[in-house]
């Protein structure tokens, strides 16, 4: 099972990639957001999205909504900020099926991707 993961924060992408790696799953990470809407191009699709609200560019909720456009709206998209307000913006949008406030701990993202995995 595939997990996208779009931080700009290297640390915790790092982190997340490896902490669901050594859970089974298959983690495609991303700095930036732009290449996450190619995805329609690749072989596998994902089965979860944890995504930063706060991206270069383009923000969290903008490539939720574009994801959802190109064909990913009943895949599971999880909303990650350090931000109060941005979480907030994350849960009024309808995009999300989750929020996760930084910082969180590691059994917390477990726990929420296991139950979007699984639903």
């Amino acid at each position: 099972m595939c997990i996208v993961v779009v931080d700009d924060e290297r640390e915790l992408r790092e982190l997340m990639s490896n902490v669901l790696e050594d859970e089974g799953y298959r983690v495609v990470s991303f700095s930036h957001p732009v290449p996450v809407t190619h995805l329609q191009e690749t072989e596998e699709r994902p089965h979860l999205f944890l995504i930063d609200i706060m991206l270069p560019d383009m923000n969290g909720i903008q490539l939720a909504e574009r994801l959802a456009s190109d064909g990913f709206g009943s895949t599971p998209m999880i909303a990650m900020s350090a931000s109060r307000r941005c979480v907030n913006e994350a849960e009024a949008s309808k995009l999300f099926h989750a929020t996760l406030e930084k910082p969180f701990e590691i059994d917390e993202l477990l726990d929420t991707v296991e139950r979007y995995m699984l639903a």
